[in-house]
C-alpha cells in the first residue's frame, strides 16, 4: 500500500508525541527504532521481516541492561519500536550503532537514542563515522536532502 507525504508527516508527529510521553512517564533514555525505506511503500512482508531481525539484534545488544518498557507498532506508514532502557544515553547509542553497522541489511535500520530532554544523540558525537549513502558512499544526509538518487535506484539496492 502506497502512502502519501501527509500520512508520513502525521506518523512522524505521532512518533514525536509518543517519544515525549515515554520520556515524561519513565524519566529514562529512549531508543526509537524505525526503518529507512525509500519510496511510498513503507510496509510489506519483507520490511516486516527486516524489522523483526533488527529488534532481535537490538535485544541481543541490550540483554544485560534493564528494559523498562518496550512496544512495537506496525502500520502502513512503517514499523516503529520504542525501548525505554535504564542506562546512560551514550552507552545506548554505542550499542545501537553496533546494530546499525552489523550487516548490510542493518543499513535500513534507524535507531535513534533520545536523552532525558528528548535530544537525539548523534553517532558522530561519540566518534563514530556518519552514515554513508547506500549507493555512492557520500554522507547519507547529503544525498537524502538533495534527492541525489532515484527512489527506484535506492529500492533496487
Amino acid at each position: 500500500m502506497e502512502i502519501t507525504i501527509q500520512q508520513i508527516l502525521e506518523a512522524r508527529d505521532r512518533r514525536a508525541d509518543r517519544q515525549k510521553a515515554l520520556l515524561r512517564q519513565h524519566n529514562l533514555p529512549l531508543i526509537c527504532f524505525t526503518m529507512n525505506i525509500a519510496g511510498p511503500q513503507k510496509y510489506n512482508d519483507l520490511i516486516k521481516q527486516g524489522f523483526a531481525l533488527g529488534n532481535k539484534w537490538l535485544l541481543a545488544q541490550l540483554s544485560d541492561l534493564k528494559i523498562v518498557h518496550k512496544e512495537l507498532h506496525t502500520a502502513s506508514t512503517g514499523c516503529e519500536g520504542y525501548y525505554v532502557v535504564d542506562a546512560a544515553p551514550a552507552e545506548l547509542k554505542r550499542r545501537t550503532v553496533q546494530v546499525e553497522d552489523y550487516a548490510p541489511v542493518a543499513r535500513l535500520f534507524d535507531m535513534d537514542v533520545l536523552d532525558l530532554d528528548g535530544n537525539k544523540l548523534e553517532r558522530t558525537s561519540l566518534g563514530f563515522p556518519g552514515r554513508k549513502c547506500l549507493l555512492c558512499g557520500n554522507p547519507a544526509h547529503v544525498c537524502g536532502r538533495s534527492r541525489a538518487h532515484s527512489v527506484e535506484a535506492l529500492q533496487a539496492k
